[in-house]
């Protein structure tokens, strides 16, 4: 018999509006993909494309084709061949998925009491792995994925999202498809509310919050994680007082609460990537829709006493699940902190070989042999600081003088190869208001190479706080100091730098007190700083599982940021170090340093 116009057009409006559906999951499914641009671990278009199969039959399939080909198409990278080859693979998928259902759930209860549980549970395990098999093989033929790739991890990730999307979205549709108003009626919701509504509510909220929210996590410390569990209840009495449509909203409620509070990195599934993240999160949503599926298929006559055993499982589950989640933290504080020595280790001992270049140079003073511009210069290539010392932006040498002998030093200067040698200041913020009354200047004389620190010549370091503390502190003590963070006069993109300073006093003169440590310097040897290419080569070929922020002083404070290596994609920070940065040989006493490891500031 040849369908009517109407039924035609009745068919085409379901296709269309079916489609759009499918697409609007796969384009939100596709939003969570890291692994690969075209594998996520949430695919609830999956759900979404068998349950239209088994309500509108399969004279729709039309709707997963065009739904997957288009929403894949908008990928980027993604050729229209290679969507539409993955596209038949997910409608391959609804097809068995919905054929595998019906003949299950035909079984007659008396040979399988669970069918329909059963049903969902074979077409969520068999059917994905025609979506996941000729979906990837369409990708590694175009040339979207490589053989190099851990492609069993994607497999897997394919398989997982397809296979949860058709537990939790298909058995909420089918059983929305056939529930009794009875049991959502005003009047009934309020004869059970106390029996039945509130307690269910309760649970979900518990459930759904407690692993999520700060304070809880605050209060409760890990046990926080364990509000996971409080669910299982809620979907057991949601499916005895109001059916399996109660038992699958609860499922819904937790899928999407997880889904987004793992997605932003925070929760109880949080691990090394996104993708093992949502991948942890589906393994407890797999359990969640089981549950709903399986109580809700259970004869009425044998639910009391399969709630019992299995609520007993639950109570030892989560006892297991607190000890294991212990061991894990153990291991994993255990880990961080020799991420955390580690990272400390390599600063401190790129500071030191820093240190020593420029002990050397103060060495070359102490031979007492005059030290003029080009005797600096041919020091400073001696050292080969670029390819020695990675991270330095150079080495120069800076003399205190006399506020009365100012006139005198600079003829020298500009005698010594130098003849537009000009004082200038470091910043405009001075130390003194006049800076006419102060007794010195401290003038950066040379610095190399010239070519990439020319702005640097002549600054007179005692026209800034910040500066001129370093150095006296440095002078004062005999020790090695840096300055706090400031921006380089010679870094175009003013970044976040600092000053490394060494006092270099007169040979043979004593060295006991302060005033005998004033009277002995003749200059500081110094090196240039950009935090961001000092840290970066000090934590070169660092593990890439944490993320690393340097701060200038106590207080964690964008102003303050020295360095930042951003965190590899999906790393939720779930372990965190603080603690000072100051070697042994640095004199800083008011300006420690902080490193935080593992999560982002």
């Amino acid at each position: 018999m040849r369908p009517t116009p109407g039924h035609a057009l009745a068919t085409l409006l379901r296709i269309s509006a079916l489609a759009a559906a499918y697409f609007a999951m796969a384009r939100l499914g596709l939003g969570l993909a890291s692994l690969s641009e075209s594998a996520s671990p949430v695919w609830p278009a999956s759900g979404l494309a068998v349950a239209g199969l088994l309500i509108f039959g399969r004279a729709t399939w039309p709707f997963v084709l065009i739904g997957a080909f288009v929403a894949n198409a908008l990928t980027p990278g993604v050729g229209l061949l290679t969507a539409a080859f993955i596209s038949v693979g997910n409608t391959g998928e609804a097809m068995l998925g919905a054929l595998l259902f019906k003949r299950v759930d035909r079984i007659d209860r008396e040979r399988l009491q669970v069918s329909r549980a059963a049903a969902f549970g074979l077409a969520s395990v068999i059917a994905p792995v025609c979506s996941a098999t000729i979906g990837i093989s369409a990708l590694l033929v175009a040339g979207n994925l490589s053989w190099d790739v851990n492609l069993g991890a994607v497999w897997v990730t394919w398989w997982t999202g397809d296979a949860l999307g058709i537990l939790i979205v298909t058995s909420l549709i089918v059983a929305v498809g056939e529930a009794t108003a009875a049991r959502y009626r005003p009047s009934y919701l309020w004869a059970t509310l106390f029996s039945g509504l509130l307690p269910v509510l309760g649970l979900t909220a518990a459930g759904l919050l407690l692993p999520f929210l700060p304070v809880a996590r605050t209060l409760l410390g890990p046990a926080a994680a364990l509000g996971i569990f409080l669910l299982y209840p809620a979907i057991l009495l949601a499916a005895r007082r109001y059916g399996p449509v109660a038992a699958h909203l609860v499922v819904l409620a937790a899928a999407t609460a997880y889904v987004l509070g793992t997605a932003a990195g925070i929760g109880p599934f949080i691990d090394a990537s996104l993708n093992q993240s949502l991948l942890n999160m589906q393994a407890m949503l797999a359990t969640f829709a089981l549950t709903a599926i399986v109580f809700s298929d259970i004869p009425r006559q044998s639910i009391r006493l399969a709630s019992i055993v299995f609520l007993a499982g639950c109570l030892i589950a989560s006892g297991v699940f607190m000890d294991r989640t212990d061991i894990a933290r153990s291991r994993d504080d255990a880990h961080m902190g020799k991420i955390v020595d580690n990272a400390m280790a390599r600063i401190h001992e790129r500071l030191l070989v820093y240190s020593n270049a420029l002990q050397a140079g103060a060495a070359l003073y102490a031979t007492e042999l005059p030290v003029g511009r080009a005797q600096w210069k041919a020091f400073a290539a001696t050292l080969n600081i670029d390819g020695r010392y990675p991270g330095i932006n150079g080495i120069g040498v800076i003399y205190p003088v006399p506020v009365d002998g100012l006139d005198a030093f600079l003829a020298r200067v500009r005698a010594d190869g130098a003849p537009e040698f000009t004082l200038r200041a470091a910043s405009a913020e001075a130390v003194l208001d006049d800076f006419a009354d102060a007794l010195e200047y401290d003038i950066i004389t040379y610095i190399e190479p010239l070519a990439s620190n020319a702005p640097a010549m002549g600054l007179n370091l005692a026209s800034e706080a910040n500066r001129r503390d370093a150095i006296l502190r440095a002078r004062d003590t005999g020790q090695p100091a840096m300055t706090k963070r400031i921006s380089l006069v010679q870094d175009a993109q003013r970044r976040a730098g600092f000053l490394y300073f060494i006092p270099v006093y007169a040979p043979g003169q004593p060295l006991d007190t302060v005033a005998q440590r004033r009277r002995a310097l003749r200059c500081w040897i110094y090196a240039p700083f950009i935090s961001e290419v000092f840290f970066r080569e000090a934590l070169r070929d660092m593990v890439d599982e944490v993320d690393v922020a340097v701060y200038d002083g106590g207080v964690v404070r964008p102003d303050a940021l020295l360095y930042h290596k951003i965190t590899p994609v999906g790393l939720g920070g779930q372990l965190a170090a603080r603690l000072g940065l100051k070697s042994p040989t640095l004199a800083m006493p008011d300006q420690i340093s902080r490193v935080d490891e593992g999560g982002t500031p």
